[in-house]
């Protein structure tokens, strides 16, 4: 894996909008704002993979499977969370 800060094709706040909904886009952008996001790297398909800070940290991924955002998180929350977000949104 690079360290890099680049992004996944530009996706604009409608787009993580459609994959989360509003409110989880609105949290995991106030987490990127916070600096919760460490260790950002791209993998060598293009993913995403970084540490976030929430109750502890979680190890959070994001990539494009079969052109749809996807996401791994060590978080209890079952879905695509906040901490994907903010990594997403680390890149801009």
């Amino acid at each position: 894996m690079k360290k890099s800060k680049k992004k996944l094709p530009d996706l604009t706040w409608a787009d993580l909008e459609a994959w989360v909904g509003t409110r989880i886009v609105s949290r995991g952008t106030s987490y990127q704002k916070s600096g919760f996001v460490k260790d950002l790297a791209v993998t060598s398909d293009g993913g995403l993979l970084a540490w976030v800070r929430g109750t502890e940290n979680y190890a959070t991924s994001v990539s494009l499977v079969k052109g749809r955002l996807s996401s791994d998180c060590t978080c209890p929350y079952d879905g695509n969370c906040k901490h994907a977000v903010a990594v997403v949104r680390s890149t801009k």
